[in-house]
């Protein structure tokens, strides 16, 4: 097994991030880093018609596993880990309002939540006297709360044409610009995220050569060599 132990660990600086957007709705940063800090996160409402909000916190627990589950609770935000204030919103055309993300007690080990926010069903007055109903789709965010030292720790190994990678660190790694090169030719790779103690399959395209991946972590961003 081939072993990298990236040096990323406290902070947060992921692939850029292009605003997530529902009907009319939308989070210009949709990735937060929480550090055991609040952060402010803003939702625009593009309509232009009025548009109610409702923002729900959702743990994810055993993220990148066949065991994932979701854990959430309207009444107490404990049991999720996360306050999210305020939990709806009214916003006019045009109009944009933060929220606040706070993560609640001191992990041992990385927390993972998504954010739904969620343009709630409501009556609308179509220009006569018929009140519609308009269903919008939601959008989510995603929320990281790293664990105390953080470190990515990835490990690989190749068999059949199929490239094996592992986080066996504490702290989830964003995989992107992925590249596998032989001879002259190179093939992209898909991105994706692992999750601390997870592991990925990835089906090579080319026969040997190199494969490369910017790994983005705690503490900044790398071009590592998974197979030379």
């Amino acid at each position: 097994m081939k072993r990298m132990t990236a040096g990323l660990a406290a902070g947060a600086v992921l692939a850029a991030a292009t605003a997530a957007q529902a009907q009319g709705v939308s989070v210009p940063d949709y990735r937060i880093e929480l550090d055991g800090e609040p952060e402010i996160r803003r939702v625009v409402n593009n309509s232009d018609t009025l548009a109610y909000v409702r923002l729900d916190p959702v743990r994810i627990e055993n993220p990148g596993t066949d065991s994932r589950k979701e854990i959430s609770s309207d009444r107490n935000p404990r049991e999720v880990g996360l306050m999210v204030s305020p939990r709806a919103m009214k916003l006019a055309p045009g109009e944009t309002r933060t929220f606040q993300a706070t993560p609640l007690g001191s992990p041992d080990k990385e927390r993972v939540w998504r954010i739904k926010v969620r343009p709630v069903v409501g009556p609308r007055i179509d220009g006569g006297d018929n009140a519609v109903v308009k269903i919008l789709q939601g959008v989510n965010v995603l929320a990281i709360d790293r664990a105390r030292d953080p470190e990515v720790d990835l490990g690989s190994t190749i068999e059949g044409g199929v490239l094996t990678v592992r986080n066996d660190g504490n702290a989830s790694a964003l995989m992107t610009l992925g590249e596998q090169c032989a001879e002259s030719r190179c093939e992209g790779l898909d991105p994706f995220r692992l999750h601390p103690g997870t592991e990925k399959e990835i089906d090579l395209p080319l026969d040997g050569g190199s494969v490369e991946y910017r790994v983005s972590g705690p503490n900044g961003a790398e071009t590592i060599s998974l197979i030379e």
